[in-house]
């Protein structure tokens, strides 16, 4: 079997630059169109900080109740701060909750 050197200016070397030029165009898109909802502040759902942090919504909502984590209920949506949620963890580092 002959072995061949690729080149930039072969096809495949080319389609895949260019896949890669607009894959960047897009990841650079959505850095700049990236928008923090409130005041600069990014919310999370129930959902994205249960994934987050790995837990069940139920201990999410063990640690509401138990006054662990500050949140904001609207239409019976709850949303919480990220810049809280650090704060709680800063907190509770190297400790058991």
């Amino acid at each position: 079997m002959e072995e061949r050197i690729l080149t930039i200016k072969d096809d495949l070397i080319a389609e895949t630059l260019e896949l890669l030029r607009k894959a960047n165009r897009k990841v650079v898109k959505l850095i700049d169109d990236y928008k923090p909802v409130l005041h600069g502040e990014r919310l999370m759902t129930d959902g994205e900080l249960a994934a987050v942090l790995r837990v069940s919504p139920r201990a999410l909502r063990d640690y509401r109740n138990d006054g662990i984590l500050p949140y904001i209920r609207m239409k019976g949506n709850i949303l919480y701060k990220e810049s809280d949620i650090e704060k709680v963890l800063k907190t509770h580092e190297h400790k058991e909750i």
